[in-house]
């Protein structure tokens, strides 16, 4: 397990696929497996499948998310934090599946159960806002979006938390790397936001959080690991084809050229 989890941080999802098939194999060889984690071997796989994306992925995703959501029924309590992961899985098979009733439903259940286990689960319930966000994000429902990433950015930072918080602060809170990802979600949100209303103070909401997320990545690359940089660097394209956006979009209509030097600076970044 601790072998597939590597190589999924590194982006090698079939020898992660490989590694979870194989403790899989010999968990299912004892006598009495435990079977919570004999699901959570079952969610890992579903999950390698989608990340491999191939050409019968949704169909073996599918098999090993139901598996796992079987177990998690028969043998754990309703409320266990593993029946939320499990559930958060399939709300992401559904979506991506076009099945939004069933993804909504799923996503609240998990959610659900996380608020009723708060010991250690921010950072996972911290990740299912963002996978909501993106998803009303991508269904042009970016105000919705918006109260979701932030749900998420305050549940780890709680009343440290605001807009203009300063980049060496995010270093101190749980979830530092999920706090990252929300804080790049935030940013399509305004850009989205923008796009939709025309509203420039969003397309400024979300220059200044380009540039403290910016500020960010450089806390990572000298706090921490040379793993934790590599995973957490790969969305730095994200965060400056973003950037690159919001600038040519304010130099557009300031004509002023600091904008545009900003977008060449994120080109060189990126």
């Amino acid at each position: 397990v601790n072998f597939g989890n590597y190589y999924v941080r590194v982006n090698h999802y079939d020898i992660a696929l490989s590694s979870f098939r194989k403790a899989l194999q010999s968990r299912m060889k004892v006598q009495s497996p435990n079977w919570s984690l004999v699901a959570n071997h079952h969610a890992q796989i579903a999950m390698a499948y989608r990340d491999l994306q191939l050409d019968s992925w949704v169909d073996s995703m599918y098999t090993h998310l139901q598996t796992a959501y079987n177990l998690v029924q028969k043998y754990l309590p309703p409320t266990h934090p593993r029946q939320a992961e499990i559930k958060g899985h399939l709300a992401l098979y559904h979506s991506q599946n076009g099945e939004d009733q069933l993804a909504e439903r799923y996503w609240n259940e998990a959610i659900d159960i996380y608020k009723q286990n708060p010991g250690g689960q921010s950072v996972r319930l911290a990740r299912i806002y963002r996978q909501t966000s993106k998803y009303y994000r991508k269904k042009q429902f970016p105000q919705k979006s918006l109260e979701e990433v932030r749900k998420g950015k305050l549940l780890l930072a709680g009343d440290q938390f605001n807009e203009e918080w300063n980049a060496k602060g995010w270093t101190q809170i749980e979830g530092r790397d999920i706090f990252f990802l929300l804080s790049i979600e935030e940013i399509k949100v305004y850009f989205a936001l923008f796009e939709q209303t025309q509203d420039l103070s969003y397309l400024e909401k979300a220059q200044k959080l380009t540039s403290y997320t910016d500020s960010y990545l450089n806390y990572i690359r000298m706090e921490f690991s040379d793993l934790d940089r590599k995973n957490l660097s790969s969305h730095s394209t994200d965060l400056y084809e973003k950037g690159i956006n919001i600038a040519f979009e304010q130099y557009k209509r300031t004509g002023e050229e600091q904008y545009l030097n900003q977008a060449f600076i994120y080109s060189e970044k990126n």
